[in-house]
């Protein structure tokens, strides 16, 4: 969606039954052979389809693929290491959306083989430096000899970007709910106000109408004697 669109073969799985039903419906009075021929086909589904998906969901779900997720946090710590503003923002929210972006620019700059590429290297490390295989450190120094590092590096330091965004809103969020409680209290502070009003009027209307009734009562004694 970030990309501009949803490809032809996820429409079935995204729409509603009602809605596929609309969609059917209108392709075929538009005559559309080829989005016809597309939607619900689950030929599109093909096994090239189906292993870029798996690797795109493991950039994107921690504890989908081990080595996947090793090599995301030796580009974390090296951008934590470097001078980037947006190594450390938004917290963990923040590196949920850098993976995320992350397996966009992936996929849209072409780069799956070479990211496969790099994880394959990350589990060989693993398996032949078995004693090294949880220190980052030396993972990262094994990486910046493989010529697909840094791009992959930097497609991974752009997705870190997102992490302002996600302060921003997160900022926007906290001043519009700072103004909604702010104009609670203000309109509660002003109905109470009114209220306080209302019942000081009724108040003083009603001891008007005691003086008046005692007023009447003195002269009709008066006049009574």
């Amino acid at each position: 969606m970030l990309s501009g669109g949803i490809e032809t073969r996820h429409l079935a799985s995204v729409l509603s039954k009602e809605r596929q039903e609309l969609l059917s419906t209108y392709l075929m009075v538009i005559d559309d052979k080829f989005l016809s021929q597309s939607f619900g086909n689950d030929d599109s589904q093909g096994p090239e389809n189906v292993e870029d998906d798996k690797i795109l969901l493991a950039i994107i779900r921690p504890g989908t693929d081990a080595s996947t997720d090793s090599l995301i946090t030796c580009l974390q710590r090296s951008l934590e290491a470097g001078v980037s503003p947006f190594a450390r923002g938004g917290g963990p929210g923040g590196l949920t959306m850098t993976r995320a972006a992350f397996s966009l620019l992936i996929k849209f700059s072409d780069m799956l083989e070479d990211f496969v590429s790099v994880v394959d290297q990350v589990q060989f490390f693993k398996e032949i430096e078995a004693a090294k295989a949880k220190d980052v450190a030396a993972i990262i120094a094994f990486l910046k000899e493989l010529p697909q590092f840094p791009a992959i590096l930097g497609k991974f330091e752009q997705a870190s970007k997102m992490r302002g965004w996600i302060n921003e809103r997160k900022g926007r969020l906290r001043r519009d709910c700072a103004k909604e409680v702010e104009d609670e209290l203000l309109q509660k502070k002003k109905k109470e106000a009114k209220e306080k009003a209302e019942k000081e009027i009724d108040s003083a209307i009603e001891e008007a109408k005691q003086a008046e009734a005692t007023a009447e009562q003195q002269i009709h004694s008066a006049s009574v004697e």
